[in-house]
């Protein structure tokens, strides 16, 4: 599988050129949080991930109380022109509703994005998230959406329904790469990610 990272405020001021160099393929940035914070480096990240040739994929927490389509429109005003080279993805792990309530506020985020960007949005979310706040039984449609799965200590990850298969496995929050170097003299951790698939793959899920 193919390595890569994500990203956000709390890794500082990233080395992208050292990054790449350590074998990272790809990157998922934050970008946006709730209805109006933007994460400060996002900028920065977005623009030297792209001067290094790195893929990226952009990422908004998502808060389910909040009004979803809002969400959505300021997710896609930060991308602005700019896309990126793989779907933007949305992060499901916020426990403020469940069961129905949660799955129609995520439908509407998930649906807004699609008509402002034309992706079908990543989802990322863990087993045990989505399996205590989506119940009784969760739709199929979710499936629609590539699986981003955050499940650690493992040597395969858990596979909720309604999908089949994993997209993006996040299979560890304490990775140390170089060029990832928030406080002077040693390395924070970052979570570290496989793509499932091949190169080609890869580059071709923008499109899929």
């Amino acid at each position: 599988m193919i390595p890569g990272i994500d990203v956000s405020k709390w890794q500082g001021e990233i080395n992208w050129a050292k990054v790449k160099q350590a074998g990272v393929r790809f990157a998922f940035i934050k970008a946006t949080q709730g209805i109006s914070h933007t994460d400060p480096y996002f900028s920065a990240n977005w623009q030297s991930a792209r001067t290094v040739g790195l893929l990226r994929g952009a990422y908004h927490y998502f808060h389910p109380r909040l009004d979803a389509r809002i969400q959505a429109q300021a997710f896609s005003r930060a991308l602005a022109e700019d896309c990126g080279e793989l779907p933007p993805a949305v992060d499901l792990e916020a426990p403020e509703l469940s069961g129905p309530a949660l799955i129609n506020s995520l439908a509407s985020f998930l649906q807004e994005l699609e008509m402002l960007t034309s992706f079908k949005a990543i989802l990322y979310t863990s087993p045990g998230f989505w399996s205590s706040y989506t119940t009784p039984f969760p739709p199929e449609w979710p499936a629609n959406h590539p699986l981003w799965i955050a499940h650690y200590g493992v040597g395969s990850p858990s596979i909720p329904y309604p999908w089949l298969n994993f997209t993006f496995w996040q299979f560890t929050d304490r990775a140390e790469v170089a060029g990832i170097t928030r406080f002077p003299g040693r390395r924070p951790k970052v979570d570290l990610n496989w793509f499932n698939g091949s190169q080609s793959e890869l580059d071709g899920l923008r499109m899929a």
